[in-house]
């Protein structure tokens, strides 16, 4: 007999197979959830860090604009900035000296339309108004004209003589709004005014246009004020350019109104 052959026709054992035990799988899915909530929030950083990045980089595209197109004006230059009323029409004419705060802003505005709020993208990022800063949502930037000591104020103001002023809001309501923490401005950059809570960024505020200190005897407040007072204000602009003090937040904006301190976590 071939014992060879006998070995090539036993039947095969069966192998045993083993599988996971019930703490084994547990482990796996504690891993893997682990591994997915670390994947989750760095992700969420990424996108927080980006939407940063982009809301920085349009707001400072816009005072580069502003200051350019002032200069501009001030030299008695015509820019290639189409100018546009507050209807948002275009008049048929370029930005020029001609040109007052108001048409100027909402120029501005019009120039950058594609510039949305990076955390609100159905909305737009520029908003012209005077409105309280506990207002304005994340992301927004309120530019407004301002030739005396309050948001509104100086609309009519030939552009040559306006002064206005640019908000960025890094946090809903700009640290004003109700419930909020308390909270402070920092000078320390001459240029830019910041809010700020605890080292955290709340809202940056710029000073545009004709911000030369005006002094007492120019009609102004001294003491590095780039304001005139009421009287030389209105004689320069036109008592017409103050009656916009309670202008409306642009109806594409993106307004605000909630609980501050749970929106960013005080």
């Amino acid at each position: 007999m071939n014992l060879n052959l006998l070995k090539i026709n036993r039947p095969k054992k069966n192998l045993i197979t083993r599988g996971f035990s019930l703490v084994e799988l547990l482990v796996v899915v504690a891993i893997i959830g682990v591994l997915a909530a670390v994947g989750v929030v760095g992700y969420d950083r990424y996108v927080e860090s980006t939407k940063v990045k982009v809301f920085y980089a349009n707001s400072e595209a816009v005072l580069r604009a502003m200051d350019f197109e002032y200069v501009v004006a001030v030299n008695g230059l015509t820019s290639t900035l189409d100018e546009v009323n507050a209807a948002g029409v275009k008049t048929g004419n370029k930005v020029s000296a001609n040109s007052t705060c108001e048409t100027f802003n909402y120029s501005v505005k019009a120039h950058f339309e594609e510039f949305k709020n990076p955390w609100y993208p159905k909305f737009s990022m520029i908003s012209v108004d005077a409105q309280t800063f506990r207002i304005h949502s994340k992301g927004t930037m309120q530019i407004v004209c301002a030739r005396a000591p309050f948001l509104g104020t100086g609309m009519n103001c030939p552009l040559k003589d306006s002064l206005w002023h640019a908000m960025m809001y890094w946090v809903d309501g700009g640290g004003f709004a109700t419930g909020g923490p308390r909270t402070q401005w920092d000078y320390e950059d001459s240029v830019e005014r910041l809010r700020v809570k605890d080292g955290v960024k709340l809202l940056s505020y710029f000073t545009r246009g004709d911000g030369r200190e005006k002094t007492v005897a120019e009609g102004g407040f001294g003491n590095n004020q780039p304001w005139y007072n009421w009287n030389t204000s209105t004689a320069l602009c036109g008592a017409d350019g103050f009656a916009n003090r309670n202008l409306a937040m642009s109806a594409d904006a993106k307004a605000f109104s909630g609980i501050y301190y749970s929106t960013i976590g005080y």
